[in-house]
């Protein structure tokens, strides 16, 4: 379910501003991006999410992905759509193996043409769970490591 289900009913200023205020560390979004066939959805890493570049893990919803990738099974965190504050409407992993960059200002616009790409905030437990992989990770550059936790 969207955080916001309306989409070109409020000014583009006014969305702008929204935008501004609800974009936190640990938003999820789900968006397409050019290097996957399907939407994807997206977790915003950074601590200040004003910064230019966002940060951002995807999910992959394979359940081989997993079982492809046993050596990097310490960095999927496995989600589950059960649990009474469950973002995800399907059992998926957030892959902490790769960080993306997104332009703050591309996903602005984007919002501001579809609020409904963003879904809403990661549970508590799941966003220290993310961060805990990020701190102790050896695939993080570390200047991405501190602009995360």
């Amino acid at each position: 379910m969207p955080l916001f289900n309306f989409t070109h009913s409020l000014h583009p200023t006014a969305l702008s501003l929204l935008f501004d205020q609800s974009l936190k560390q640990g938003t999820v979004g789900k968006r397409i991006f050019p290097f996957k066939p399907t939407p994807k959805f997206f977790i915003v890493l950074n601590k200040d999410p004003q910064e230019n570049e966002l940060l951002l893990f995807l999910t992959q919803s394979d359940p081989q992905y997993a079982l492809r990738n046993t050596i990097l099974k310490t960095h999927l965190i496995k989600t589950n759509p059960h649990e009474s504050d469950a973002i995800f409407y399907k059992d998926c992993y957030i892959d902490c193996t790769t960080v993306h960059v997104l332009e703050r200002s591309k996903l602005l616009s984007e919002f501001i043409y579809d609020a409904s790409i963003l879904i809403g905030i990661l549970p508590g437990a799941l966003l220290a769970e993310v961060k805990e992989t990020v701190m102790h990770s050896i695939l993080i550059e570390q200047d991405y490591q501190e602009r995360i936790c």
